[in-house]
């Protein structure tokens, strides 16, 4: 499915900065358990996504780190962006 321009971004990395990439098109695959896990922010963002779905979040020491969505703990703070 392809989308219209400025209609959907998600975080990205670029020489160690993080950035807002947008996203051109997104692939439907088939969810065999027909589970998704919706994630809300500290900032009331939300996400709906699928168990396997990495997800950037923030370690003990403050650095980056990419964890699968079930694996995410109420402790574990999602990196976000503000943008307009």
């Amino acid at each position: 499915t392809f989308l219209n321009k400025n209609e959907m971004q998600v975080l990205g990395i670029d020489n160690n900065r993080i950035k807002p990439v947008e996203i051109l098109s997104v692939n439907k695959h088939p969810n065999e358990h027909k589970k998704l896990i919706k994630i809300t922010t500290e900032s009331g963002k939300e996400l709906i996504v699928t168990p396997e779905h990495k997800i950037a979040v923030k370690d003990l020491f403050g650095k980056m780190i990419f964890k699968e969505a079930q694996r995410l703990t109420g402790f574990d703070k999602v990196i976000t962006m503000n943008y307009e």
